[in-house]
């Protein structure tokens, strides 16, 4: 019995962590606000919520990134040395605007 235990204990992690995964794809929203030099970012599936604020003047570099696949879209930008991808399984038309409008909102637009 004791042989089976960290197998079981695996099972059941990757088991967690693809239904948490599941539950973000089917359910996740995510709501980005610009206002008063603040961009405020804020993912929520059901219960879990998670929020980021981060001053504009701290946002350095905004871009669409294509994966190698080329299936799912998203939107990375730097802030205060740390990368963060927004958005999951967007299309490519999606990706860029939404980079482009978080560009112009922060101010790094030319």
């Amino acid at each position: 019995m004791l042989y089976i235990l960290p197998f079981l204990g695996f099972v059941l992690l990757w088991y967690l962590i693809g239904l948490r995964l599941a539950v973000w794809r089917a359910f996740g929203i995510e709501e980005i606000t610009v206002a008063e030099n603040v961009m405020c970012w804020t993912r929520t599936a059901f219960i879990w919520k998670r929020e980021l604020k981060v001053s504009t003047k701290d946002i350095t570099e905004v871009k669409a990134v294509a994966p190698w696949h080329a299936l799912s879209y998203n939107v990375e930008f730097t802030a205060s040395g740390n990368r963060h991808s927004i958005g999951d399984m967007l299309l490519r038309d999606e990706a860029s605007d939404i980079a482009h409008a978080l560009r112009k909102a922060t101010g790094l637009a030319g």
